[in-house]
């Protein structure tokens, strides 16, 4: 091994250059493995807050009463279980009642809306023949709509009925009505669906393929018992029809939106009649049952959600393509990601259905969906689902996640699977009636959590639900949208590269954001051999264990991994849960991803590429003007090589050479390079990793020669060093 040649502590901290909505409260459902759901969420006129969903645990806590027991699943889902209603109190998600209404198989309510009485109003559907208040043959095994109604005490049901016909039929919201009038929506295969004499469309439009017969929407509409049908109607053409969400305005006037196949029923006067599939709109007359308006959404997948205000106007939210019609000063209104791109939407239709209001995107360059929608003040709020962690945010973000961090993402090359496994966060946006943005978060902890329900607390925050489909456990959270945060982390990223992704232990990390130090920069000493766990007012914790800082501005902090970040029994998937304490202030929860090694370069000009940071075999810094002879052996610098035998304390100046764990190697040129040392560098801070390598005789001198540092793990798994860097040889 040839000695390892010291870099210094100046010339590291000049290469980490620095770069120029608030939770209240939250609510977990704790389940020991089993998969729970908040599909729908309702606030009565007194500020409690009511869920519903599907559970599949047997050991729901409940309330006491006749509806305090499991019955059961194993059908067609998988949350397989009962439903479950919970009242709570506003403020504090303290409950009121918690109650499980099902049948032997698997039941979900999707739907809730609470009547003056208190009275809580489910919708949704079931495969249970033995469903409560149902009268179905034994043998039945398609799916049914349900409606429900629980007592304002929680101890009993109302009313409980089924509908639909010999198909299975799926009903995925409700709406009340002026007249204590119940509306569902869903859809449905069933050609012998209950329609009124006045429905709209009174037959099932079939179109059978090679993956069976096809769906077309619903409207149903039910009398305040759950037993008086008033008005029902299929909504559809010979292709995929399904309404996700109904809505009722002050006039008993029906809405409801979804996703559209071709020859949809519309008409010519509404906004867009004209297109082959996507989101649409449609608007039923409660006096006559006719159509008074129905449209596609031109450039949308499907319309995820749909609100009406005291005037008749409309409010959707979904997923867009390509020819999304933005209007002028909207927030957003080309696709972030190009024409491959999926981005949310939202719009607001004016009372005739023929012209928007506004219309806008708001999405990054992956997927994202919107998949909630509730109105607030004089604010559209809108919440959903993305899969980058570049979704545009304001100063309003909370708990946050690098989703690209994940190693199974970040690391996957197997084309047969390309993305096994692709975390998703949620994400909350508010806009005003032009479409500007007022407010954005994005909140998740490294899962796949997202999205299920919004509801306005009468407070002038927000209730939003959500699900993480890896974990199975639903929360819900009071957020305050208007809400902002004194300190907060907007990215972290290894300090040579500045890229984003998993990170190693003992890597040098740089955390970018506002309000994370003091207004002048302050930089690290080494006092008694050890870098500081505080400096400037500072702090920074991953997990409760403070790391050792290097330098520390408003919006950058540089610090060091400790060497335990990863999870030895499972080191390839833990997350990291980092939170700074600025002059008394605390950050929202950042979270991110590890990995045994993640090799990075430093560069001479900090930028994370170009000309390598490098000692040529005399000692002097290696450039286009001084490029080392071939044949000779030169040291290059980085971070991410995990940790080194023999161990160094975290912050502490390494008095020796100690190489790393994990094997890897060197590309100069085109040719593996012979590697002389890699390991902690001598007399810098634990975390600088020294590579000595000798170059070619056989490398193309130049003054760019591209140069790669790259570690194995397992047999075929190769983690390689940023690409643009270069060294100089002659």
């Amino acid at each position: 091994m040839r000695k390892a040649i010291r870099l210094g502590l100046g010339i590291l901290l000049s290469m980490i250059v620095a770069r120029a909505a608030v939770v209240k409260n939250r609510m977990h459902i704790e389940t020991p493995n089993y998969p729970i759901a908040i599909l729908a969420t309702a606030v009565d006129s007194q500020g409690f807050i009511y869920i519903t969903g599907a559970t599949a645990w047997s050991g729901f806590p409940t309330t006491p009463g006749t509806l305090s027991t499991y019955s059961g699943g194993g059908g067609f889902s998988s949350l397989s279980g009962d439903v479950f209603v919970q009242k709570l109190q506003p403020g504090t998600f303290q409950v009121v009642y918690s109650v499980l209404v099902g049948g032997s198989k698997d039941d979900i309510g999707t739907g809730i809306v609470v009547d003056a009485q208190g009275n809580a109003c489910v919708t949704g559907y079931t495969d249970s023949n033995d469903f409560p208040g149902s009268a179905r043959a034994s043998n039945r095994t398609d799916r049914a709509a349900f409606v429900f109604e629980v007592n304002a005490a929680g101890t009993a049901l109302v009313f409980s009925h089924l509908y639909g016909g010999s198909g299975d039929d799926y009903s995925f919201g409700i709406a009340k009505g002026p007249d204590g009038s119940f509306t569902t929506a869903g859809q449905t295969d069933s050609q012998d669906f209950t329609t009124t004499p006045n429905a709209v469309q009174s037959a099932w439009v079939p179109l059978s393929g090679p993956f069976g017969p096809q769906t077309d929407a619903f409207v149903l509409r039910i009398g305040s018992n759950g037993a008086d049908i008033q008005y029902a109607t299929y909504l559809g053409g010979p292709g995929n029809d399904n309404a996700t969400s109904v809505a009722v305005d002050s006039a008993g006037d029906i809405y409801l939106a979804g996703q559209a196949g071709a020859y949809f029923p519309t008409l010519d006067a509404s906004y867009a009649p004209y297109e082959l599939y996507g989101g649409f709109v449609t608007k039923i007359s409660q006096a006559t049952g006719d159509l008074i308006y129905s449209t596609y959404l031109p450039g949308t997948n499907v319309a995820s959600a749909l609100m009406v205000d005291a005037t008749g106007n409309a409010y959707l939210c979904g997923t867009a393509t390509v020819g999304f019609p933005a209007t002028p000063g909207a927030y957003q209104s080309d696709l972030a990601g190009g024409s491959n791109d999926e981005d949310a939407f939202a719009l607001e239709l004016d009372p005739s259905g023929s012209s928007l209001v506004f219309a806008t995107l708001i999405g990054s360059p992956k997927e994202d969906y919107a998949l909630a929608l509730t109105l607030q003040g004089n604010a559209v709020v809108i919440a959903g689902e993305t899969t980058s962690t570049f979704f545009p945010t304001t100063n309003q973000s909370t708990a946050s996640c690098d989703l690209d961090a994940s190693p199974y993402y970040s690391f996957q090359n197997d084309p047969e699977d390309p993305f096994p496994f692709l975390p998703l966060g949620a994400f909350l946006a508010s806009f005003d009636h032009t479409g500007k943005l007022l407010s954005s978060a994005a909140y998740s902890a490294c899962a796949s959590e997202y999205v299920t329900a919004l509801a306005p607390s009468a407070s002038g925050s927000i209730y939003l639900a959500a699900w993480d489909d890896e974990e199975n456990d639903t929360f819900l959270a009071e957020v305050d949208p208007a809400g902002s945060l004194p300190a907060q982390i907007s990215f972290i990223a290894d300090s040579a590269s500045f890229e984003g992704g998993p990170l190693a232990p003992l890597e040098l990390i740089s955390i970018f954001g506002k309000g994370l130090g003091p207004a002048t920069p302050a930089v690290a000493g080494i006092t008694e051999g050890r870098l500081p766990t505080s400096l400037g007012g500072t702090q920074v914790f991953v997990h409760g264990e403070a790391l050792p800082l290097l330098f520390v501005s408003d919006s950058q902090v540089n610090a060091i991994l400790p060497q335990d970040a990863f999870n030895s029994y499972n080191p390839y998937d833990t997350a990291l849960n980092f939170n700074v304490i600025a002059g008394g202030n605390g950050t929202q929860t950042y979270s991110t991803y590890s990995f045994p090694g993640v090799p990075r370069l430093f560069t001479s000009n900090g930028l994370g590429f170009g000309q390598i940071a490098a000692l040529n075999e005399d000692g002097s810094l290696n450039s286009p003007q001084n490029p080392a002879a071939r044949g000779s052996f030169i040291s290059l610098f980085g971070t991410g090589g995990g940790v080194t035998m023999p161990a160094f304390a975290d912050g502490q100046v390494a008095t020796a050479a100690a190489p790393v764990v994990q094997p890897g190697y060197m590309v100069v040129g085109l040719d593996l390079a012979p590697i002389l040392y890699v390991g902690a560098a001598p007399e810098e801070v634990n975390g600088v990793v020294q590579i000595n390598v000798t170059i070619p005789m056989t490398v193309s001198p130049g003054p760019t020669v591209p140069v790669r540092w790259a570690l194995l793990f397992g047999d075929d798994l190769y983690i390689f060093s940023q690409p643009g860097i270069s060294v100089a040889v002659k």
